[in-house]
């Protein structure tokens, strides 16, 4: 296992301390996608959007349109939420 440091650490524990954040990130590890793709039935909008917008503030996930687009948004990860990977995918 590579060498990871404390704020490492602490982002995948927040990743994986939340059922919502964690469906979002492991989508993303697939590739960019759209928020409405990422839902499914067992999550709720808010829900999801809530955890989207906590991974973004993390720097983990970001947006890859412009701020013009209001609906279709694609996000995905950031290079550091794809740095996170074996972390998570170990803790969880």
């Amino acid at each position: 296992m590579k060498d990871f440091n404390k704020e490492q650490y602490d982002k995948a524990s927040h990743i994986i301390s939340s059922k919502y954040r964690l469906h979002v990130y492991k989508e993303l590890l697939e590739g960019p996608n759209t928020q409405k793709n990422i839902s499914n039935s067992q999550i709720k909008q808010p829900h999801l959007s809530r955890g989207m917008r906590e991974l973004e503030e993390q720097n983990i996930v970001e947006i890859l349109v412009s701020e013009d687009v209001r609906k279709g948004k694609i996000f995905g990860l950031t290079e550091e939420g794809k740095k996170l990977e074996e972390i998570v995918k170990r803790l969880s």
